[in-house]
């Protein structure tokens, strides 16, 4: 299971309802939630509701369907298993050309981990390594047959400076040689490979 998509209301194959309470404004956590259920149930049209508030509150939501596909990139020479770092690529990049974009970072980390589980790849979800004299930490991002840290993010612009710091402080504190960062964003996918930090 990559993810759950229990959407309050399924009409008809032809509107996905989603009721809220809210204190404040619709989110766009909010809106992230009805498009991945819209794009789960293949159902084009969404409502969202908020009977939070003295009047009923609607935002109709419409999903159009974007695929992509991860651009082919040479390993750079830092990379110590290119062999083991395409079969990463290619496995999400087939699993991105199967779903399409449009799903937030849970899920995608969800479907990382169902593809390499199918693929046969080893891996680690969220590690737990030694900081320094400070004790143990958990470290956000999968770690592939022991050699490599794949860090996932989604929907927003692609991977960003700071995607790239956490990733090499994973790779750092985990003692890896290089990691890849994957960004399924709401137009297009990107890949990028880092090193280790000297």
């Amino acid at each position: 299971v990559a993810d759950t998509f229990e959407a309050d209301l399924v009409i008809e194959d032809d509107l996905i309802v989603e009721l809220k309470a809210l204190r404040g404004d619709f989110a766009n956590e909010h809106l992230i939630q009805t498009l991945c259920y819209q794009k789960f149930w293949r159902v084009r049209t969404g409502l969202l509701l908020d009977f939070g508030k003295a009047s009923l509150v609607r935002k109709r939501t419409v999903y159009e369907s974007r695929k992509a596909e991860l651009k082919t990139l040479p390993a750079p020479q830092f990379v110590t298993d290119s062999g083991l770092a395409i079969r990463v690529i290619a496995a999400i990049d087939r699993c991105l050309r199967d779903i399409g974009l449009g799903y937030r970072e849970t899920t995608w980390i969800g479907l990382a981990l169902a593809t390499f589980r199918a693929e046969g790849i080893a891996t680690t979800a969220n590690p737990i390594g030694e900081v320094s004299a400070m004790g143990t930490s958990g470290f956000r991002c999968i770690v592939v047959e022991g050699v490599i840290a794949v860090s996932i993010t989604s929907l927003g612009d692609g991977v960003s400076a700071t995607d790239r710091a956490r990733l090499q402080t994973c790779l750092h504190w985990l003692n890896l040689p290089f990691g890849i960062a994957f960004h399924f964003g709401k137009e297009r996918a990107e890949v990028r490979y880092l090193s280790r930090p000297i």
